[in-house]
């Protein structure tokens, strides 16, 4: 359960790790069957840790070897580390961290990305108020398990503190982290970089939170003097109180929460707004959030804004509201939520300042001029998967789907009648999954004229022919279906032409370089 819900927060680790729970007496030692006993051996790690001060805008930093160390291992908890119970114990140190006395708040941030601390080693902190205590809560974050898994191993974060006060952080590794990928290591030289800034909390003023459908809409307002909010975290109720949303028996404000970052617009500056979409898209866990609330009868939220560092706003606690889903000039309001590309605008829905910018920034097709002979132009572009500006109208595509950011090309045909395919089926787009629409105006998803997903069960290009059309304008989207774990995807796109002639023309029997209006090309002539 926790795994299927817990959001992640971008910049340095706010939620990015889960928190360290459980751990039990903190004087009881290890917990697993096969740790030592606490009469046993050397000394806990807490009982001699290294004493380092910090200074307010500079960086201090403690040259650490846990390959060398003599003592215990110290209990991380059940969410920290690696969790398996005979894998629980890699060598660690302590490093005592002083803030400097005569500041106020303050982020304490620290790496082991640098020169002395090997790629290879998968390092795991734990951040810890108390040496003796094991951390409960899931935020603030405290333990930290690799900057970025998968490309940086190593470990960087930041906590919140207060001048004069003593943090202790437990520099590990990640036990048996070959297991995690090849060549890794869990024990070795490690230099923990420290560096204190000052940094204020952010200030909540106006939150949402909208289920539209199985998606959720998050919008919120504040101020931060540091301008670097990144994100919000939140705890949920029914009738009864507090949700478990992880279903691990410990539901309270510090663990029982859920994090996203704010993207859809992000926070910028001191005074800001910013939001984001949490989309119901199958296999992404944190994007099942609006089907969770809406099965268990969520009813409450209490949200807070986080920042870069790790500070957040004091909490409020807003109504979680259902929502419909109306569309172009349909009326929108507090229970009734414009679609995706329009913005309520006077109480109906009009495109959204950001549609009307993308659409201000359509790659032109340029499309060559045409008379009796069709005329192709091939396109090459870039798609991701975060969720677009648009989307198609005809349903050819399921809404968990239909992903962008979307590339639109502008086709301007100077002369029609005229025949308009669109195909991705080309060697630069391979066996990437595109989707492909075609509208007259770029705002306006009631303009669509056709919509292609797959031309075939085994085929995830797509292909249109639309017929018979004016001169004019066309907008020609292309985008790609959902795919876990994939950010961009290149296609490749020919646009094409083909005129529509009149009877006694000249013509293309094959229908390739043109096509008739009133019949099959008959002897190279239109009928």
């Amino acid at each position: 359960m926790r795994a299927w819900l817990m959001g992640v927060l971008g910049g340095m680790t706010l939620v990015a790790a889960v928190g360290c729970d459980g751990g039990g007496d903190a004087d009881a030692g290890p917990m697993d069957a096969g740790a030592p006993p606490p009469d046993a051996g050397p000394p806990f790690t807490c009982a001699s840790p290294f004493a380092l001060t910090g200074l307010l805008d500079q960086t201090v930093s403690q040259v650490l070897d846990t390959s060398m160390t003599l003592e215990r291992p110290r209990d991380l908890g059940l969410a920290c580390g690696n969790t398996s119970a005979e894998l629980r114990w890699a060598p660690q140190q302590v490093v005592a961290f002083e803030v400097p006395a005569g500041v106020g708040e303050v982020a304490v941030g620290f790496s082991t990305i640098n020169d002395v601390t090997p790629d290879n080693f998968n390092v795991v902190v734990q951040a810890r108020r108390d040496c003796e205590e094991v951390p409960e809560q899931t935020f603030p974050g405290t333990c930290f398990e690799g900057a970025r898994p998968g490309m940086e191993w190593r470990s960087e974060g930041a906590v919140a503190a207060t001048g004069g006060e003593t943090l202790y952080f437990i520099v590990t590794g990640w036990t048996d982290a070959s297991t995690r990928a090849p060549g890794l290591v869990d024990r070795g030289p490690v230099q923990i970089d420290f560096t204190v800034q000052e940094n204020s909390d952010p200030t909540l003023d106006t939150a949402e939170v909208v289920i539209v459908d199985n998606d959720v809409r998050i919008d919120v307002t504040g101020t931060d003097p540091d301008g670097n909010a990144v994100g919000v975290v939140m705890n949920f109720y029914d009738a009864a109180g507090l949700l478990d949303i992880y279903g691990d028996g410990m539901a309270t404000e510090l663990n029982s929460v859920f994090g996203v970052l704010l993207d859809e617009p992000p926070p910028t500056g001191t005074a800001w707004s910013a939001g984001t979409w949490l989309r119901s898209v199958p296999g992404d866990g944190r994007t099942q959030l609006g089907e969770y609330l809406v099965g268990v009868g969520a009813t409450m939220a209490r949200i807070r804004v986080t920042d870069r560092l790790n500070a957040a706003s004091e909490a409020r606690m807003v109504p979680i509201v259902r929502a419909a889903v109306v569309g172009y000039g349909e009326t929108c309001g507090a229970t009734q939520r414009c679609d995706v590309g329009y913005a309520c605008d006077m109480g109906t829905c009009q495109p959204s300042p950001e549609a009307i910018a993308a659409c201000a920034a359509t790659v032109p097709a340029n499309l060559p001029a045409f008379t009796d002979q069709a005329v192709t132009v091939s396109l090459t572009g870039q798609t991701g998967t975060e969720h677009g500006l648009f989307d198609p109208l005809t349903g050819c595509v399921a809404a968990s789907a239909s992903v962008g950011p979307e590339r639109v090309y502008q086709v301007d045909a100077m002369s029609g009648p005229f025949d308009l395919l669109v195909t991705t089926d080309l060697p630069v787009t391979g066996r990437n999954d595109t989707f492909v629409y075609v509208r007259t105006d770029c705002a306006d998803p009631m303009s669509e004229l056709a919509c292609n997903d797959d031309l075939a069960a085994s085929d995830p290009q797509s292909a249109i022919e639309l017929r018979d059309l004016a001169a004019g304008t066309y907008f020609v989207f292309v985008e790609q279906v959902q795919e876990a774990g994939v950010t961009t995807r290149a296609h490749a796109v020919d646009i094409t032409a083909r005129p529509v002639l009149a009877m006694g023309a000249a013509c293309d029997d094959a229908e390739v370089l043109n096509r008739c209006a009133n019949g099959p090309c008959a002897a190279s002539v239109c009928p």
